[in-house]
């Protein structure tokens, strides 16, 4: 089971941009792209308050937060991929489990539209028998919900399954499903990814395959 954002594409540089096009002076300074990257994770209304707090200039009326995060969603979906790039080894790694017969499923707290678009635009959607989207439940990560719901539609009893994620989100979703936890260096943590309690750390994913089989599964096509 996969994270999207900070696991398998880079997408911070989009998302800063949308957010400094939907934010624009004079009520807003620009936000830095590290800025951005620690301010993802919890999905999208929580990206546009954390966004708004840190680069209001002056006070920012509650009722017309909505308003921004609905210019923000529409601003985004246009751009998803204008500065986005896979992150390194992605497809590779796709495929190499694939030919060792592990099936694929995704759990994003991107909104379940634009994970879809993004999934197209950059040819992941075929490695996928299941995505699971922000909005598709009530809940989402680090709630267990969205885990499951992905387990279920994958037929896969959490015992066979494993997390990779880059964010203290994805680490707590594994242990509240109670499945290992495989952290990617260098993602869009708010915290040291040595804080995580991860099962495994590896610094791209070339190193998946070592990782996961040093955790014990049996990798056998």
């Amino acid at each position: 089971m996969w994270d999207l954002d900070g696991t398998l594409i880079d997408s911070a540089p989009d998302i800063q941009a949308s957010l400094n096009r939907v934010l624009g002076m004079p009520r807003f300074r620009p936000l830095e792209l590290i800025e951005v990257k620690h301010m993802l994770g919890a999905g999208a209304r929580t990206l546009v308050e954390r966004a708004i707090q840190t680069a209001a200039l002056e006070p920012v009326a509650e009722s017309s937060i909505g308003g921004l995060f609905l210019a923000f969603t529409a601003d985004y979906r246009r751009r998803t991929a204008d500065l986005t790039t896979l992150c390194p080894f992605a497809i590779e790694t796709l495929r190499r489990f694939q030919a060792l017969g592990v099936r694929h499923a995704l759990c994003t707290n991107k909104p379940h539209a634009h994970t879809l678009q993004a999934l197209r635009q950059f040819a992941l959607d075929t490695w996928f028998d299941a995505v699971v989207g922000a909005d598709l439940l009530p809940v989402c990560k680090p709630d267990a919900a969205p885990a499951l719901h992905g387990l279920r539609l994958l037929g896969v009893p959490r015992e066979e399954a494993i997390f990779v994620g880059d964010t203290e989100i994805d680490a707590q979703t594994a242990q509240a499903v109670g499945m290992p936890a495989v952290i990617l260096r260098g993602g869009y943590s708010r915290v040291p990814v040595e804080d995580l309690g991860a099962d495994a750390l590896i610094d791209d994913l070339s190193e998946l395959e070592a990782a996961v089989r040093s955790l014990g599964y049996n990798l056998t096509p």
